[in-house]
């Protein structure tokens, strides 16, 4: 099936904005499958061309389009240029030292920008290329860098041991920081990208957005915290921790448990409690009931997450258990609690043998 888009010259969009009238006789038909057959596409570099001296900041390249089909897209070189002006088609891209490090010629002190139209069925239609003169290649300098820790999901506030939910490590520096390299350290575990190893990562910051950004993964290597640091170009970035925590730890009688005596358990983490559990091989021969917090009695599964998350403090569960006087031989149960990533502490408690 043959694809066709109609357009009218822009200058005559504009004019008719607003108006209701019959389409001109002039109306230019484009078929996607022509390769572009019967466009025309010029334009004019109004500012941005001629640069006799290297640049030393980011610099503006302004472009007007002469053309009988829209454009959907200009670059200059590897920079994306924005529509500014409709009524004219101007269009700007800010250049920065990155994009002419990107174009620099192998042999020669200057970078060859080429500036490129395409229109809405993909066809890219050369303009002109800029000249622009370079210093030697001396790399990109690096501001506002920072070093954050992601957990996952992000509303945690540690990662777990058990590596089951690695944290994204992100870098982020300043726009015209894209392309310099840069090291991230930890002092535990293991960070995953390309170019890590174990402890250490050499990345290279990549525009994204209005910024620069590189980014690795961590794995955990022990329980405690874990420390980040970021460098590049001579600059540092403020340290970053993030805790690490294993599964939670029990404090729990030890079997076997007499008949009629009430005794305490308690579970605790760094982390973030979420529930706790009962599997009894004899149901009613036992009472469990959650103290702290005060939930009452533990018969199957209880949520105990407390809102907001925090890793502060220890989180605590205190609850007691119970062998009625009537608990035959034989009775036993098991409580388990779980954090938010599924690590488990279990108590695995029987009654004492009648004589």
């Amino acid at each position: 099936m043959k694809t066709r888009i109609r357009f009218w010259p822009l200058p005559l969009l504009v004019s008719l904005a607003g108006l209701s009238c019959a389409p001109p006789a002039d109306l230019f038909e484009l078929r996607c499958d022509a390769e572009g057959v019967g466009v025309t596409v010029s334009g004019t570099v109004l500012a941005g061309k001629g640069i006799t001296t290297p640049p030393t900041a980011e610099f503006i390249v302004r472009v007007q389009i002469k053309t009988n089909v829209v454009i959907d897209q200009l670059t200059v070189g590897k920079a994306s240029a924005v529509l500014t002006n409709a009524a004219t088609n101007i269009w700007e891209a800010t250049v920065f030292p990155q994009d002419l490090e990107d174009a620099r010629l192998a042999d020669d002190n200057r970078a060859l920008l080429e500036i490129v139209a395409t229109d809405l069925c993909g066809f890219g239609h050369p303009i002109t290329t800029i000249d622009v003169p370079l210093g030697p290649a001396l790399g990109v300098a690096v501001s506002d860098l920072t070093i954050e820790i992601v957990p996952a999901p992000a509303d945690e506030c540690a990662i777990p041991l058990d590596q089951s939910a690695p944290a994204l490590v992100r870098v982020r520096a300043s726009a015209a920081s894209a392309g310099a390299p840069v090291t991230v350290k930890a002092t535990q575990g293991k960070l995953i990208a390309e170019g890590a190893t174990d402890t250490t990562a050499s990345l290279v910051l990549q525009k994204a957005g209005n910024e620069a950004q590189a980014q690795a993964y961590f794995l955990p290597g022990a329980s405690g915290t874990a420390v980040f640091t970021a460098s590049a170009k001579g600059s540092l970035a403020d340290p970053v921790t993030i805790r690490v925590v294993g599964p939670p730890e029990k404090d729990a009688p030890a079997d076997p448990l007499t008949r009629d005596i009430t005794y305490s358990a308690v579970f605790r983490s760094r982390g973030n409690l979420d529930e706790c559990l009962l599997e009894e091989t004899i149901p009613g021969a036992a009472e469990v009931l959650l103290v702290s917090p005060a939930l009452g009695a533990l018969t199957d599964v209880v949520s105990v997450l407390q809102e907001p998350k925090t890793c502060d403090d220890t989180e605590t569960v205190k609850m007691t258990v119970r062998f009625s006087a009537a608990a035959p031989d034989g009775a036993a149960l098991t409580i388990r609690c779980f954090d938010t990533f599924g690590q488990e502490a279990k108590a695995a408690l029987a009654v004492a043998k009648k004589p």
